[in-house]
């Protein structure tokens, strides 16, 4: 079993053992300081991608109901008159208000 972990670094003078360490603490450095880059680059991309931005421009209710109603049409590959496609646009839109779904259409 093994106490303690000793690493030997061979070397030729004091001067070259303190270089070496050097080497290894200036590397270990820049590695970590890689590692806390890398880290708080994905925490703003999660931050970005996951927190709505309250400045985003949205599409007025109007709009957002033809969008839904252009789907329904798309789906129910035009098989339904107008005003169902509307009615059912207006009852998904009101029902994603109402429950805090977002039916935002991004085409």
């Amino acid at each position: 079993m093994k106490l303690f972990n000793i690493i030997l670094i061979p070397c030729n003078s004091a001067n070259d053992f303190y270089l070496k360490i050097k080497k290894k603490m200036i590397l270990h450095t820049v590695w970590e300081a890689t590692k806390m880059v890398f880290m708080v680059a994905l925490v703003l991309l999660l931050l970005v991608e996951f927190i709505p931005m309250k400045t985003a421009k949205r599409d007025s209710p109007t709009q957002e109901v033809l969008h839904l109603a252009n789907m329904i049409r798309w789906i129910t590959e035009d098989k339904l008159t107008e005003n169902k496609v509307l009615k059912y646009a207006g009852f998904i839109y009101q029902a994603s208000k109402r429950y805090e779904v977002n039916c935002h259409y991004h085409g």
